[in-house]
């Protein structure tokens, strides 16, 4: 009699708790269609299997097609219509990737209150046959995408025309009135890169090699390698000089060679140098973190297995959407005061998206509010990341130590 009754009890339970599951799914499915769905899309069938596949990105934590599956709102009732679904989306020539994401970008971009964007470029080699180029905006110790390309090349190393196209794309979606701070490694100190900076009047920082050429005022050094600081800790500013065998100019310098580091540094700046420029370049490795994220910490890309480089853009699409979707979940999170209920951290300790990708996690089991709208957060990060007060303390004391608190400077007035 009491075995009926559990067994009762459990079927009922079970019931309820496969319909609370379901409609938490669907909960996460709506507010992905709410955020997105005012933006231009030609066919509402392709916004609803977007949605779908950001929705299995996020709980799967994979980028395996079928891994996506079990959590589509698709009413198909075999697993292969679905992956079907998906696959054709991906190759679908009629979605324009631009289109889509440069509103979000814009719609977000349009509200800030910086008045300067870093952007960072770099390159990740995927499959260790693709070369995937992306710009991306440095926001609060991470980034997100703006716009990318994915090409054939088993090398990390793309060449300017490549990827030229993407800077008079990407200046469109600047807001009139934003300044933009581009920041590039050594692997982009192209000339062709510089010049494109300066047509477009982005300001830039870019890291170049030691055997890079400039001339001091009427003197030609053959090699950046002869000015940097001949013991470390010491750094030096140098401007107003001509760079490369084209003699472009008037642009800035800052060398060092920090303490506990092997390499020296060469910064390339187009506004006058201080030890704040090391600072600065120093976001570009944000984007890193921000490929970390999508190769292992969230997306798993290297589980997709899809090899076509058009392919592979409309798949960053998704990562982009889905992660644009968990930073306003983070933001808004950090902001109502409700980090610590997704952050065992005291300080916070995640990234935004790893707090949003927390939280959407929470409301599907425990219920709760997602966000469904595109608000306009500053790149200022009001909480950084830290592990403890003592831990930051170490970190800054290590980085006031990597350089000397006076360098030297030198101006070589190249405007006289």
């Amino acid at each position: 009699m009491h075995s009926v009754l559990l067994d009762c009890c459990f079927s009922k339970n079970n019931k309820s708790m496969t319909e609370y599951t379901m409609h938490s799914h669907h909960r996460l499915f709506h507010a992905l269609l709410s955020m997105f769905g005012k933006y231009n899309f030609k066919d509402i069938r392709h916004l609803k299997t977007l949605a779908n596949m950001a929705s299995g990105l996020i709980q799967s934590q994979s980028s395996c097609l079928t891994d996506w599956i079990p959590y589509s709102t698709s009413k198909a009732a075999i697993a292969q219509s679905t992956q079907r679904t998906f696959r054709r989306w991906l190759s679908n020539e009629n979605i324009n990737c631009r289109g889509i994401y440069s509103q979000i970008v814009k719609a977000w971009l349009s509200g800030i209150d910086d008045s300067r964007l870093f952007v960072a470029l770099d390159t990740s080699v995927v499959h260790e046959e693709f070369c995937h180029i992306r710009f991306s905006l440095i926001f609060r110790g991470r980034a997100f995408p703006l716009i990318w390309k994915t090409i054939e090349n088993p090398s990390a190393s793309a060449a300017f025309e490549h990827y030229s196209h993407l800077f008079n794309e990407l200046n469109e979606y600047i807001p009139k009135g934003k300044k933009v701070v581009l920041l590039a490694d050594r692997a982009f100190g192209f000339v062709s890169l510089i010049e494109k900076c300066q047509e477009l009047q982005w300001h830039f920082r870019i890291r170049i090699k030691k055997n890079h050429h400039v001339r001091l005022g009427k003197v030609y050094i053959n090699k950046i390698n002869d000015l940097y600081p001949i013991s470390k800790g010491r750094w030096v500013l140098i401007h107003n000089v001509e760079f490369s065998d084209k003699l472009i100019g008037p642009v800035h310098l800052a060398l060092a060679w920090p303490r506990g580091s092997k390499d020296k540094w060469a910064i390339l700046s187009d506004e006058p140098t201080s030890r704040n420029t090391f600072e600065e370049y120093g976001k570009r490795f944000d984007i890193e973190e921000e490929f970390l994220d999508n190769k292992s910490g969230c997306f798993n890309w290297e589980s997709s297995k899809l090899k076509n480089a058009e392919v592979m853009d409309k798949l960053v699409l998704v990562f982009a959407v889905t992660a644009v979707f968990l930073i306003q979940q983070g933001c808004e999170v950090v902001d109502i005061g409700k980090r610590r209920e997704v952050d065992p951290h005291w300080f916070r300790g995640l990234s935004y998206m790893k707090i949003g990708m927390n939280w959407v996690n929470r409301v599907i089991c425990n219920g709760g509010r997602l966000s469904s709208s595109i608000k306009s957060y500053s790149c200022f990060d009001p909480e950084p990341a830290k592990a403890s007060n003592r831990r930051e303390a170490l970190v800054k004391k290590k980085r006031k130590r990597s350089l000397d608190e006076i360098g030297g400077l030198e101006d070589f007035g190249f405007a006289l």
